[in-house]
């Protein structure tokens, strides 16, 4: 049996047909998880078409291969863009379904993607699954998404996911209580938890991370820079504090984005332009663990989460952590190690104490690799596995 598989990744075309992700996040090692069930994967993604680049491809940020294929969507970025391309992107998801009746069906959620296409499988009395990965009240909470109608697509985006909740015949949730009290199943659903994070036995460090003595401290966050989710700005400006108070210390940010400039700006005014370096996209997942190892602690000051990968991936390097109290955030970090959002005094003040101290850090990595191995590979896949055969059970029934 096929699965066709909705998601809102922005996926790239070269001249010669490949597709890639940005990164690992999207790659064919996401994907090929499902083949353990079905027999073949149709991505339905917004594609753009790369007539040159002047770098080559990571290998590894590949999606199509073996039983994985793509359905390119017309490619947009943003509410406006999303209007001129509206009629397309809808007559494109209806012709997928259609031509694929059979296929089992799940929608990687929130989005827009996942929402037009539960629309038309409703129309058409079909069943489909739902991932679900976010929350719409906090990605277009102030300060998150800044745009004129942002209150609007907070309230259109909050309630398209619980109408899609409702009618899913499986869900399967990032998070194990969060996302669940705010968007609860069906009745009569089959509902189960697991992170997306791909945690290996490689990917965990031997002993946890041992703060040292004496600076210069190096601290590390990942995040996207598309958008402002992350929080990058909040994090420059802690880190612009502590320096006033005379800490010795930088942060290594990997991730690109249509901010990165901005945030290279704001680095810059408020005196740290050579205390905050930025990376860019990382494809590799083995210099991803190079970058965590070579830190002394993770940051994740986000203003909307599901359940972050980064962090399980910090944790499971044995590193002291600091996060935002938000979404699934809470489900994996101590008390100690939460701060409120926008707050970059207070954030500050936390970095300050874990540096300081380090009975305290010493004791939250100690933990943090612990607590990362509820994520292991072998104890979600099995969640995993059970979701996708409820699905094509249902299917066939």
């Amino acid at each position: 049996m096929k699965l066709l598989f909705f998601t809102e990744a922005r996926l790239e075309q070269t001249e010669d047909g490949r597709f890639y992700s940005a990164d690992h996040s999207f790659s064919y090692q996401l994907f090929k998880r499902y083949l353990s069930i079905f027999d073949k994967v149709l991505v339905v993604a917004r594609v753009f078409l790369v007539a040159q680049r002047q770098q080559p491809f990571d290998e590894s940020t590949r999606v199509d291969n073996s039983g994985v294929a793509v359905l390119p969507l017309p490619y947009y970025i943003g509410p406006y863009q999303y209007l001129i391309m509206k009629n397309k992107l809808h007559d494109s998801l209806h012709r997928y379904i259609d031509l694929h009746p059979d296929a089992a069906v799940i929608c990687r959620v929130p989005g827009v993607i996942g929402a037009i296409a539960v629309k038309y499988l409703t129309k058409k009395n079909r069943p489909y699954g739902l991932e679900i990965v976010g929350d719409p009240i906090d990605v277009f909470a102030p300060g998150s998404f800044n745009h004129p109608f942002r209150a609007v697509f907070r309230y259109s985006g909050t309630r398209d996911l619980k109408r899609v909740v409702k009618g899913a015949v499986a869900t399967i949730y990032v998070t194990k209580n969060f996302l669940q009290s705010r968007y609860p199943p069906g009745e009569n659903a089959y509902s189960t938890y697991a992170s997306d994070v791909i945690l290996r036995s490689d990917a965990f460090a031997v002993h946890p991370k041992v703060m040292k003595n004496q600076p210069p401290y190096l601290l590390i966050s990942v995040g996207s820079l598309s958008a402002m989710y992350k929080s990058p700005d909040v994090a420059i400006k802690a880190i612009a504090r502590l320096k006033k108070r005379g800490m010795d210390l930088s942060l290594r940010w990997i991730g690109g984005g249509k901010h990165i400039k901005e945030m290279k700006e704001l680095a810059h005014r408020t005196g740290v332009g050579d205390n905050v370096c930025f990376i860019g996209n990382v494809g590799s997942p083995s210099e991803i663990i190079r970058h965590l190892d070579e830190s002394d602690l993770f940051v994740i000051p986000s203003r909307t989460e599901g359940l972050p990968r980064a962090l399980v991936e910090a944790m499971a390097r044995g590193l002291p952590c600091i996060g935002s109290s938000i979404g699934g955030i809470p489900e994996l970090l101590d008390k100690t190690a939460l701060v409120p959002l926008n707050q970059p005094q207070l954030l500050a003040n936390k970095i300050y104490e874990f540096l300081t101290n380090s009975n305290l850090a010493d004791l939250q990595a100690d933990r943090n690799l612990k607590h990362a191995r509820n994520y292991e590979y072998d104890l979600l896949e099995a969640k995993r596995i059970e979701f996708y055969k409820y699905l094509k059970v249902y299917r066939t029934v």
